[in-house]
């Protein structure tokens, strides 16, 4: 089902972009960039979640609507575990080193074993948690719906630090020394070794993508289409980019390129200033 989806989804997207815009794609084919070519294999579990799932060596790991989290085989499609609990939903899965972590709506962090599933590791939180958590090298940084954010250890599940900010803090970012997360229309910088605010910066609307760092820059998009790009030490404004409707897709950095996606249909990629650029190498 999630083959068939994606194959779907980009036939639609050919039979909606003009004839002009062919060419591109086939450029990119020339380039290297792989494009649907036929369905491998497909999986019918019912009830597909709305998270990105992750893949490690040969597995791809997912939760689903129903509170299940699913191994599959990334060859064949075929179930190698599943994982479901009747008190409390899985969230979105995270990985990195070889490992899962996930968290549930009873505030949960497991570690598992992508290969068979095998809890590593559980620590209990404070309010349920939806996004997935977040791997830096030995750190894991959670966010839950209760408004905290805590730091574990990788390798123990240790709690290394955690503090309250608000309510629902969406997906968080880890770069320049610091732990970036943002409730509403607010984005915060904490100390990746104490939690302590380092700075505090207000949108002027809510915002609606994870943190991305590149070098010395924090970018976020907001729901009115503002991209704001951020000095990472100090939160200070460098400059902002107004997109045509809300932004709440992850802007992707590639040296001094920032590809940008809204919810126009319109994908663009915008330069960086000259003063800027030498900060996103």
């Amino acid at each position: 089902m999630i083959g068939l989806a994606l194959l779907a989804l980009v036939l639609v997207l050919l039979q909606l972009l003009p004839i002009t815009r062919q060419a591109p794609l086939r450029a990119a084919a020339r380039n290297g960039v792989p494009l649907a070519q036929q369905v491998v294999w497909t999986y019918d579990p019912g009830l597909v979640g709305q998270s990105a799932p992750v893949v490690l060596g040969n597995r791809l790991v997912f939760n689903t609507l129903d509170g299940m989290l699913v191994a599959l085989d990334t060859k064949s499609g075929d179930m190698r575990w599943h994982k479901e609990n009747a008190a409390a939903s899985f969230g979105a899965p995270g990985a990195g080193a070889g490992l899962v972590f996930v968290g549930n709506a009873g505030g949960s962090v497991f570690c598992l074993d992508p290969e068979n599933g095998t809890k590593r590791w559980q620590q209990q939180l404070l309010g349920a948690v939806q996004h997935a958590p977040i791997r830096n090298n030995s750190q894991l940084i959670v966010t839950t719906a209760q408004g905290y954010v805590h730091v574990l250890h990788t390798g123990s599940g240790e709690i290394m630090w955690g503090r309250r900010l608000a309510d629902n803090l969406y997906v968080a970012a880890i770069g320049a020394g610091s732990v970036f997360v943002s409730a509403g229309s607010e984005l915060f910088a904490l100390d990746r070794n104490s939690g302590i605010t380092v700075w505090h910066y207000q949108a002027n609307a809510n915002i609606t993508t994870p943190p991305v760092v590149a070098g010395d820059l924090v970018l976020v998009g907001t729901e009115t289409g503002v991209l704001h790009v951020l000095r990472a030490s100090d939160g200070q404004p460098q400059w902002q980019y107004q997109a045509r409707s809300a932004i709440s897709a992850a802007p992707v950095v590639r040296d001094d390129t920032i590809i940008i996606a809204d919810q126009s249909g319109r994908g663009l990629l915008r330069s960086a200033p000259e003063d800027t650029k030498r900060e996103t190498r």
